[in-house]
């Protein structure tokens, strides 16, 4: 499920890539390339903010099954003895 959130993240910033390239104008002056290179810019800095915070949530979780998991170990073999 984890990678289907990135892997749509991916595609997402993928089309937006593509239809501005397909709206900007054929010719690239300065002030085109401008226009196509600040949207891509917000485009990539959104979705790197998207991915940072989807690993600090997938890390989060596993951590958290970690410590469940370590604690479980520890109270059985406290059981055991």
């Amino acid at each position: 499920m984890q990678l289907l959130k990135l892997f749509f993240g991916i595609l997402l910033v993928q089309m937006a890539t593509v239809i501005l390239m397909y709206l900007s104008p054929p010719d690239f002056t300065t002030i085109g390339i401008a226009r196509l290179g600040i949207p891509l810019l917000f485009i990539s800095l959104m979705a790197s903010f998207w991915f940072l915070s989807l690993s600090q949530y997938f890390y989060k979780d596993t951590e958290e099954k970690i410590k469940r998991d370590f604690a479980k170990e520890r109270e059985k073999i406290k059981s055991d003895r």
